[in-house]
């Protein structure tokens, strides 16, 4: 009989299977960074409401790449998280976006 492995022989394998879960999670954001690029607002529409939500999201995040990659990372861990960050950003650009028109208006 062989003696039960130790932890030092599951290090190594240990380490394989951390790298290969990281591995795995860049190939899902890159299919997440490629699907951005080529049809956003397919992406897009299965975090928010309506087409106009994901127009406004669409724009958000071809605008801003840092936000691009944060939601995408949270689209790839917490499907419903993501959907309430996308919500929040939309909200919040419609609003500001009707305060600057009223604003605009108003002159």
């Amino acid at each position: 009989m062989q003696p039960p492995a130790t932890d030092s022989a599951a290090g190594p394998d240990d380490d394989n299977a951390r790298q290969e879960a990281q591995d795995k999670r860049e190939k899902q954001l890159q299919a997440l960074r490629t699907a951005l690029e080529k049809n956003p607002q397919k992406l897009l529409a299965k975090y928010v409401d309506n087409e106009e939500q994901a127009e406004v999201l669409t724009r958000l995040l071809q605008a801003d790449g840092n936000k691009a990659e944060k939601i995408l990372a949270i689209m790839l861990d917490d499907k419903d998280k993501a959907r309430k960050v996308a919500q929040a950003l939309v909200n919040k650009e419609l609003k500001s976006g009707r305060a600057q028109t009223e604003g605009g208006n108003a002159e």
